[in-house]
């Protein structure tokens, strides 16, 4: 009844179910933004007037999406200075700053222990990591670590703790454009389309350990058969871990993951895709607890 209340008070304006039976309400206004002002009204709305005054938000999604697409197209191009890049990276990064700006600090402690929300951060850490281990960590591999990859773990898998009423009613079309970024980036590494590449090989020796080697001196010693001297005992075991095979494989997997979730998005606007199946969202209405039938109304 308390909380009931508080919604229509407007004290407490976004519900989410945590977990089955239980409903999380936290406060609109509660925002990393106003941590970060402070803590008060004052510093929030003085943060909020510059951004409404200079149109920051959509400034800055127009330079995430525009950055991540002039990347994937600079990919596939010879380009000698490797120092535009960092331009791309600058003009990318503030996406998902904004992005931060407007969670809920409560729902991303929350999402910091969720399964499928770590699962999908350490698929997304191993493979963007693999991939920019082919690009030998240069300038392109800062941009892809820095744009597309945060990017895709705050429109995606962190959308769930969003205040912005306006972010989370655009959220399918958020996760459209990750499919289309992931499809692309799975395209241009199994197609070899990517110049100046390496793919780097992690093997693992009983005799000579853990080390690192290119993917051409591993075919290198298969053919010589550098590998098969005659002299190795007979618990002698080599194991090989190719790194961009690691990397297009995470790939998959995200991709699989973002497009599942696009069309649970497009198909339940109002469901949160992340902390449960199950769980709905309003903003200045009643909050709707998803029972395991899904029509159970939180009193």
């Amino acid at each position: 009844e308390q909380m009931s209340e508080a919604v229509v008070d407007g004290t407490f304006s976004v519900g989410f179910e945590g977990r089955r039976g239980n409903v999380v309400v936290v406060g609109q206004k509660m925002s990393v933004q106003r941590w970060l002002a402070g803590g008060t009204d004052e510093g929030n709305k003085r943060v909020s007037s510059v951004y409404k005054r200079f149109n920051l938000t959509p400034i800055f999604n127009i330079l995430g999406i525009s950055s991540a697409v002039a990347m994937l197209i600079m990919l596939t191009q010879d380009v000698k200075d490797k120092w535009v890049y960092w331009i791309v990276a600058f003009f990318g990064l503030w996406v998902w700053v904004n992005a931060i700006l407007a969670r809920s600090s409560v729902l991303l402690r929350q999402l910091a222990t969720n399964f499928d929300a770590l699962f999908i951060l350490m698929n997304s850490l191993v493979g963007f990591g693999c991939l920019a281990a082919s690009l030998e960590w240069d300038a392109r591999a800062v941009a892809l670590m820095i744009v597309v990859m945060p990017s895709h773990l705050f429109y995606t898998v962190l959308a769930d703790s969003t205040l912005s009423h306006l972010e989370f009613r655009l959220r399918p079309y958020f996760y459209t454009f990750q499919c289309l970024i992931f499809l692309t980036l799975f395209v241009l590494d199994f197609g070899r389309l990517v110049t100046d590449t390496e793919n780097y090989v992690v093997t693992v020796d009983t005799e000579q350990g853990i080390y690192i080697e290119t993917a051409a001196d591993v075919a290198l010693s298969n053919y010589t058969g550098e590998e098969n001297t005659g002299e190795e005992t007979q618990w002698h075991v080599t194991r090989h871990f190719y790194l961009r095979s690691v990397g297009g494989s995470r790939l998959a997997i995200l991709l699989v993951y973002t497009i599942v979730n696009c069309v649970k998005s497009f198909r339940n606007p109002d469901e949160c895709l992340v902390l449960t199946t199950a769980a709905r969202r309003t903003l200045g209405e009643a909050v709707i607890e998803g029972s395991e039938e899904g029509d159970e109304e939180a009193e």
